[in-house]
């Protein structure tokens, strides 16, 4: 095996601790298959129920706030996958990106031994490799606005192939365990629905939370559609996950791939 230069060894050194940095930011945001097949439910509780009484900024800062540490997250991975990408600029050696994929790889399982764990771990090798092949076909295509298209459609075809890998995960782990997820979803819808109503009735003593919460109980098993939206839990929370990242690699993180690329090939060519 050759030797590592220079430019291979900071590639290396910046993809693997930006991307550790990301994993980190990703466990403490407390996001789990759980939290994802709860997301619609926990954003109309945000929007109902936390939002009462506050203004439209408050009411967006507490409807976002939870997703803070997954967007820093985010911006950490396309900064590890920016690395790889300026390096393939200069260089197309797979290797390297097969290095930097594997040794991440080997991280998202120690911090996330689970399904969706090995279903990213797999697009994580995939992708590194992909961006740096991709990212030298482009710099050779491109003439105009070169390092930062270079940066966005290599590490957006990355995230593509990471958003693809992730919601087929998150399709086997719900699948795989069908009765835990719909008695989880049915439980907190439930809580939610409870108080929604107990907000909007007017405040009576003949109102009891028990009972209320045992007729919406019983409202949501006996209900056509929701026993249809449980069967397809799998399918609506893979897809709702898949379209939710696929807006944010479109506007948002596409664009800030671009940005770190260009400024990263740029140190690159003055060293």
């Amino acid at each position: 095996m050759k030797k590592l230069d220079f430019y291979e060894k900071v590639t290396i050194a910046g993809s693997i601790l930006s991307f550790i940095l990301f994993l980190i930011f990703v466990k403490f945001s407390g996001i789990s298959v759980d939290y994802i097949v709860n997301i619609e439910n926990l954003v109309l509780k945000s929007l109902i129920i936390n939002t009462s009484g506050q203004n439209t900024f408050g009411a967006v800062f507490t409807v976002l706030g939870p997703f803070v540490n997954i967007f820093t997250a985010l911006v950490l991975l396309v900064i590890s996958l920016a690395f790889a990408s300026s390096y393939g600029y200069f260089d197309p050696d797979k290797r390297t990106g097969v290095l930097i994929g594997l040794i991440c790889a080997a991280a998202t399982l120690v911090l996330f031994p689970t399904i969706v764990g090995a279903f990213f771990a797999a697009s994580v090798v995939i992708s590194f490799i992909s961006v740096i092949l991709f990212s030298n076909t482009y710099g050779k295509e491109f003439k105009k606005w070169t390092y930062f298209r270079v940066g966005s459609h290599s590490i957006g075809k990355g995230l593509l192939i990471i958003n693809i890998l992730l919601a087929l995960g998150i399709f086997f782990a719900v699948f795989s365990n069908m009765d835990f997820y719909k008695t989880s979803l049915q439980t907190q819808l439930t809580d939610t629905l409870t108080e929604v109503i107990l907000a909007s009735a007017p405040s009576s003593p003949l109102i009891n939370r028990e009972t209320v919460r045992v007729t919406v109980e019983k409202s949501v098993e006996e209900s056509e559609l929701f026993s249809a939206y449980f069967r397809w839990l799998p399918i609506s929370s893979a897809f709702g996950i898949w379209i939710l990242m696929e807006f944010l690699r479109n506007l948002v993180l596409s664009h800030v791939a671009g940005i770190f690329t260009y400024f990263f090939i740029k140190i690159y060519s003055k060293e």
